[in-house]
């Protein structure tokens, strides 16, 4: 389930889905204004412009979701053991 504007709505994800920068907000439980700050810096998830909207495909948030994994975690090590 997905909350926009205080309104909870579901809807299904499938993996070609575009999401709204107000449903990836949610999603994520950041501002939408982060959002705006990582794009324009060029550090979130990858979006797509439909007009004058911003669309953010699920499968692109994923993968940089995916991305966004500490070192240790993807390597399999645990942080104690590293100096």
């Amino acid at each position: 389930m997905i909350v926009v504007n205080n309104h909870p709505y579901r809807r299904r994800m499938t993996r070609n889905a575009l999401l709204t920068i107000d449903e990836l907000a949610a999603h994520l439980g950041v501002p939408t204004r982060t959002l705006y700050g990582w794009r324009y810096r060029n550090e979130g998830p990858p979006a797509i412009r439909v007009g004058r909207h911003l669309r953010y495909n699920w499968a692109d948030v994923e993968a940089w979701l995916d991305d966004q994994r500490d070192g240790s975690q993807r390597r399999g090590t645990s942080r104690a053991g590293r100096r």
